[in-house]
């Protein structure tokens, strides 16, 4: 005897069940939504990744152009000097003649100064303000001695150039497509207001690390610094070092 037929019957636990539509809509758009944050999250972590690498970029450039100022200001750095070299000759021989013989006495011959201006190590360090003393008189006596009235630094703005592209090169930011002194300014004249000190622009480009991506990143970053390296004196007046002179970088 046949059992009761199962065709044209559905099992209450049959898979097949028909989705609505509207549900189906749903589903689509949460997949669109969560596509969307996903790409945005990604973009934004390149981008702060990308910022990260411009500022350390940033940083090492600062230092490769601190570098370059700093030996810009002291290589082939020249100081000068004026001095008043001084001179008392002492005295000298003066007589009074007559028939009766002669009378002798010794009179000041004076103090005689000359201005000389010339390299320190020459004048100063190696004593080259002796050179310009004048002989006793003929009584002897006297001395000779010198007072410093201006001390001043000259630069050779070949050395500094070449000391400055030498230092930059050194510490150039290795992960930069490419590195470079811009511009350099020597300071070097007592009338400018930054005297004495030497400026340094660099300029620095890196790669992105997702270039061109949805338009939103560039293929390349570029970035620009500036340092200024100070050369420091005695003043000859107050025995003290000068002070530095104003910030230059961006006002040069």
């Amino acid at each position: 005897m046949r059992g009761p037929s199962s065709a044209g019957t559905t099992s209450p636990n049959s898979t097949n069940r028909r989705v609505p539509a509207a549900a189906r809509g749903q589903r689509g758009a949460v997949m669109l939504v969560t596509a969307a944050a996903v790409l945005l999250l990604m973009v934004a972590v390149l981008a702060v990744v990308d910022f990260g690498r411009v500022m350390i970029l940033r940083e090492q450039l600062q230092t490769a152009a601190d570098a370059a100022a700093l030996a810009a200001g002291l290589s082939g750095v020249q100081r000068m000097v004026k001095v008043d070299v001084y001179t008392d000759r002492g005295e000298t021989i003066v007589c009074d003649c007559d028939d009766d013989g002669c009378t002798c006495w010794c009179e000041d011959c004076g103090v005689v100064v000359h201005t000389v201006t010339g390299l320190e190590k020459d004048l100063i360090d190696n004593e080259g303000w002796r050179a310009y003393c004048e002989p006793p008189c003929s009584c002897g006596g006297g001395s000779c001695w010198y007072e410093i009235k201006e001390r001043w630094v000259v630069y050779n703005p070949s050395a500094s150039r070449q000391a400055a592209e030498s230092f930059f090169a050194a510490n150039a930011p290795g992960g930069a497509v490419a590195s470079w002194i811009t511009r350099l300014n020597l300071h070097a004249y007592r009338g400018d207001p930054f005297y004495p000190s030497v400026t340094v622009y660099a300029r620095a480009v890196i790669r992105s690390i997702a270039p061109g991506l949805m338009k939103a990143f560039p293929d390349t970053y570029s970035t620009e610094v500036c340092s200024q390296g100070d050369t420091f004196y005695k003043d000859p007046r107050s025995g003290k070092w000068v002070d530095a002179p104003p910030r230059a970088c961006w006002r040069d």
